[in-house]
């Protein structure tokens, strides 16, 4: 059961304002209830194993943070103003960690323009913070990669103590044919010339 660090011994403390999320978590999975806490914290406890389901049962939970574990997260990430999503934690203890975060966010997008980290309208108070995000690779002729896409957010919206990365963007699609020149002007006629030999 978790409730000291083996390290150190520290106390753990469950948070009830947070859903907790690890992506390769003891007993972590993306069933209903999950994120309540981390296994050996209360009666079926166990993490979310996605932030997509994390976000989830923080909405029907109204809770207002997701605790995440260090590990790889293969998603996009759309923020949701009100719900701090805070990455650093070690997987084992929970304790946080954020000077050498381990919490690896890569994008999974579908669209012609590829997102990691997606906030927009973010106008109440709402941190994301230790991470290191990755922009995915984009194939798609004319394709943009963020990493980080933000649009109509306010200073509201923290970011803060996450390693960010850019991803390859693809080539841009190539323009229309240009229009066809004026004809040019008549060449002067030329002159007979005289040879001499002598």
């Amino acid at each position: 059961m978790l409730f000291r660090a083996p390290d150190d011994g520290c106390e753990f403390t469950l948070d009830p304002l947070a859903i907790y999320v690890s992506s390769s978590g003891a007993g972590s999975d993306g069933l209903p209830g999950c994120g309540l806490g981390p296994v050996g914290t209360g009666e079926g406890h166990r993490p979310c194993q996605t932030l997509a389901q994390g976000r989830a049962e923080a909405n029907l939970t109204g809770r207002t943070k997701l605790i995440v574990a260090d590990g790889l997260y293969e998603e996009t990430l759309t923020l949701q103003k009100g719900l701090d999503v805070l990455g650093g934690h070690r997987a084992d203890t929970w304790e946080r960690h954020l000077g050498s975060t381990m919490t690896i966010l890569r994008g999974l997008s579908s669209d012609h323009h590829k997102k990691t980290v997606i906030g927009q309208g973010i106008d109440q108070p709402t941190t994301l913070q230790g991470f290191v995000i990755y922009g995915p690779s984009n194939y798609d002729a004319g394709g943009n990669s963020y990493a980080l896409w933000l649009l109509d957010c306010t200073a509201a919206l923290t970011v803060a103590n996450n390693v960010i990365y850019g991803g390859f963007a693809a080539a841009g699609q190539a323009g229309d044919d240009g229009e066809k020149g004026e004809d040019g002007t008549p060449g002067i006629a030329g002159q007979d010339t005289i040879t001499t030999t002598t």
